[in-house]
């Protein structure tokens, strides 16, 4: 595998545990998952950033890790530049993070509760009490932000993280009854809203790659069009055209549409 691809997979991992432990992971786990890449000290320290920067914690820093350039070989490995590219491509736009403060600015607004109170509105959530689901709901608020977080740059924007982990939030605690103990009802609300991000994050990236092939369909229509448009010296039709490429004439006919009839060289027929 690629090493460049590999770095990133290695750090969708990372991003996925740590969503999946509320933002937390153990560091010996970061360094073990780094270990395949071969980063020297510089480069495992921009990860270590990086993962800060998501919001994600651990509970010892790099600099009191103990790793040293020695351990980790930079021979063969990613370089300084990949790694910088592939951190880019994760990193919080100007958007983001103004949304980011301006919601989290909103929250504080709301109450801090206790481990205690959680539990009993987990317990009465569980029996079907509505009003102890909203408050539950409430409690997580902050959490669902901060695996959003995790979650940028994907091409989705951090308000659709955020709501999308709320409305897979809102529909979890009407179903919590479904959890044997309290204790499995954290996890479970946060892997509902985990999976409700990555869902929406494939969707996005399907319909990145669908439009991409429209676009390089109507960019062949226009090329194959001018280019039997100047080899006859005049406008052509769609039958013409249809026939030149090797294509339908509904091809064409929505390549057309696509365009907003703006490939000029083709006669427009929608009035025959």
């Amino acid at each position: 595998m690629d090493r460049e691809v590999l770095f990133g997979k290695t750090l969708e991992e990372l991003r996925r545990k740590a969503a999946l432990q509320g933002g937390f992971i153990d560091k010996n786990d970061i360094l073990d998952a780094l270990k395949p890449l071969e980063l020297d000290e510089e480069k495992t320290g921009m990860v270590f950033d990086y993962l800060k920067g998501r919001g994600i914690r651990w509970e010892i820093e790099l600099a009191s890790s103990g790793i040293s350039a020695s351990e980790i070989s930079d021979e063969g490995g990613v370089t300084l530049s990949d790694t910088e590219a592939v951190l880019s491509e994760f990193a919080l736009d100007e958007t983001d993070t103004d949304y980011l403060r301006m919601y989290l600015d909103e929250l504080e607004e709301l109450k801090d509760y206790t481990d205690g109170e959680k539990r009993a509105f987990t317990i009465s959530a569980m029996a079907g009490d509505k009003n102890a689901q909203n408050m539950l709901v409430e409690c997580y608020l902050k959490d669902i932000a901060q695996m959003a977080r995790i979650y940028t740059g994907q091409g989705v924007y951090l308000e659709d993280l955020i709501g999308e982990g709320n409305a897979a939030l809102c529909r979890g605690v009407g179903i919590l009854d479904s959890q044997e103990k309290p204790e499995d009802c954290e996890g479970f609300l946060m892997k509902l809203a985990m999976d409700s991000m990555e869902e929406l994050i494939g969707e996005a990236a399907t319909e990145d790659s669908t439009s991409d092939k429209i676009l390089k369909k109507t960019n062949s229509v226009y090329d194959k069009a001018m280019e039997l448009a100047e080899s006859l010296e005049r406008k052509v039709t769609v039958k013409e055209v249809a026939e030149f490429a090797g294509i339908s004439e509904k091809s064409v006919r929505e390549a057309m549409e696509i365009s907003g009839y703006r490939i000029e060289v083709i006669e427009d027929d929608r009035a025959q």
